[in-house]
């Protein structure tokens, strides 16, 4: 029977000329039809193929297939499948078993010893075997092969070099963890990771991270690591707060962790996971805040040192004109006196104001120079309410037009420090007041104080032009003013005595315009006056 297989190729060629009548398979004209089929099939395809046939299994192979065979493929031809690969029988003979009793097998990435070689060297090949039915029997099988070994090879270099990061990455101090696919099953995590969340391997390895830790459904960590599988781009996440427990059973300690999130990726590039390393920088974050907090304390105390010379230097030159004042003031009411001037004479009402606000002026700059040295004295219980009422009385001389008063302040509310610094405060801030309102038609003074914890917040409002962002920012600087004859020193010595009783001030613009400042003094629960 004439053979429908050969092609113009020179392996063809040499399959056609081969002396098949001296083999089990006998000549070609003699071939059944499936046979010449199978073999026109083998050798018309790329695919690395071969048919075995007869009770033998005598061998007929492509091109392709010689390829994988090596330089003395054509020993191979003809030769009983059992005799070829004797030495690997072991290894694939159940596969062939399996095909003549008519079910098709197959099988990916198996390891033996090549004929190429001499039996010397390992490949690894995925095969297919299909029975060949000719007759109402089995007569043969068709074998479509691939040669794998490349890919295997690549695939266990990859997996060493896997295995040694591992290695490097368990005894890395950073917090590691690689998960994989889009569901984030955790593949691999190290030790420093283990004891940084309280939780072992075998608590997380082969768990989806929602299932471990549902919190993170929805939130920003959750949804950067999604970006990292889609988008295959790396991720930088610093300054994540997190709770970890301390021990078991134990209370959560507050870390704070930079986190880096980078695409975990196959052997072909394409990305299968996410791989993340955190370093926690609690300890550096807080000496950043410490720094931050000396930086502060420091600039503090160089303004209580400039507020302290200036304190000096105003109380030696103005020491002796006040008590100048307070002494002409006395010689005009012994004066007075001598005249038998009725006691509800105004000019005497006058020089005794003169006297007593000189005689106030000394007292707070001496009280003020003994701040900026060692910090408040005198401090006592005093009553908010009364605070109020003295600075008030003072300050409204202040105003050309009496502005509406909006006054808020609880009678029980009592704070603790000096009362004259204290009313110097509020003085200052309602004198700042009618100054922002010089002109205005809707004049509007309000104050307002609450109890805020273990402190009394005070608060101070106007109707003036209101607050710059520029303004705010240097608002309690020394010497910076934004009055065309002002000295800029009313702020920076409010803010010095507030923060040297323990509070802290603060300014904002009010909800209907102008401006407002608050500030915060010690509660205290004592009968005023009590030290």
């Amino acid at each position: 029977m004439a053979s429908s297989y050969v092609q113009d190729t020179a392996f063809e060629d040499a399959v056609r000329s081969y002396d098949w009548a001296s083999t089990s398979l006998g000549a070609p004209d003699s071939w059944t039809p499936v046979l010449a089929s199978a073999v026109d099939i083998v050798l018309r395809t790329p695919h690395p193929m071969f048919v075995c046939w007869g009770e033998d299994l005598a061998i007929l192979f492509n091109q392709a297939f010689a390829d994988i065979l090596g330089p003395q493929h054509r020993d191979a031809l003809g030769v009983p499948l059992r005799q070829l690969w004797a030495n690997e029988w072991h290894r694939f003979g159940a596969y062939v078993d399996a095909a003549l009793a008519g079910r098709s097998t197959e099988a990916e990435d198996v390891p033996f010893l090549t004929w190429r070689s001499a039996y010397t060297q390992f490949g690894y090949f995925s095969f297919s075997y299909t029975p060949l039915l000719d007759g109402g029997g089995v007569r043969g099988l068709l074998c479509v092969t691939t040669e794998t070994t490349e890919r295997v090879l690549d695939r266990k270099r990859v997996l060493q070099e896997r295995d040694r990061l591992h290695g490097f990455f368990e005894q890395s101090p950073s917090l590691i963890a690689i998960s994989l696919g889009a569901e984030h099953v955790y593949e691999f995590v190290n030790k420093a990771y283990e004891q940084f969340v309280g939780r072992t391997r075998d608590q997380l390895l082969g768990r989806r991270l929602a299932d471990v830790y549902p919190e993170v459904l929805g939130t920003p960590a959750l949804q950067n690591m999604d970006d990292v599988f889609r988008s295959g781009s790396p991720v930088n996440v610093p300054g994540v707060h997190v709770r970890v427990p301390q021990r078991p059973g134990q209370r959560e300690l507050a870390r704070t962790v930079d986190w880096v999130a980078h695409p975990y990726r196959d052997v072909d590039g394409t990305v299968i996971g996410v791989f993340r390393q955190g370093h926690d920088v609690t300890e550096q974050r807080e000496a950043e805040h410490n720094v931050q907090q000396l930086t502060a304390e420091l600039i503090h105390v160089s303004r209580l040192s400039a507020m302290g010379t200036m304190a000096s230097t105003l109380a030696h030159e103005l020491n002796q004109p006040l008590t100048a004042i307070a002494n002409y003031a006395g010689v005009g009411q012994r004066l007075l006196a001598r005249r038998d001037s009725p006691a509800d004479d105004p000019l005497s009402g006058a020089l005794a104001a003169i006297k007593n606000e000189s005689l106030r002026a000394g007292d707070l700059i001496r009280r003020l120079r003994q701040m900026c040295m060692r910090g408040p004295a005198d401090a006592e219980a005093v009553a908010v309410e009364t605070l109020v009422a003295d600075a008030l009385r003072l300050a409204l001389l202040s105003f050309r037009e009496p502005p509406m008063l909006d006054i808020t302040v609880p009678p029980p509310l009592f704070v603790r420090g000096d009362p004259i610094q204290l009313q110097q405060v509020l003085i200052n801030l309602i004198r700042n007041a009618a100054e922002a309102m010089e002109g205005r038609t809707n004049q509007r003074l309000g104050i307002e104080a609450s109890e805020q914890g273990a402190f009394a917040e005070l608060c101070v409002s106007d109707t003036g032009p209101g607050l710059s962002e520029e303004i705010a920012g240097r608002l309690f600087e020394p010497f910076s003013s934004t009055k065309p004859h002002g000295m800029g020193v009313g702020l920076s010595i409010t803010r010095t005595i507030v923060e040297a009783h323990g509070g802290r001030i603060h300014a904002s613009a009010a909800a209907d315009g102008g401006c407002r400042f608050c500030f915060t003094l010690p509660r205290a629960v004592e009968e005023p006056g009590a030290h």
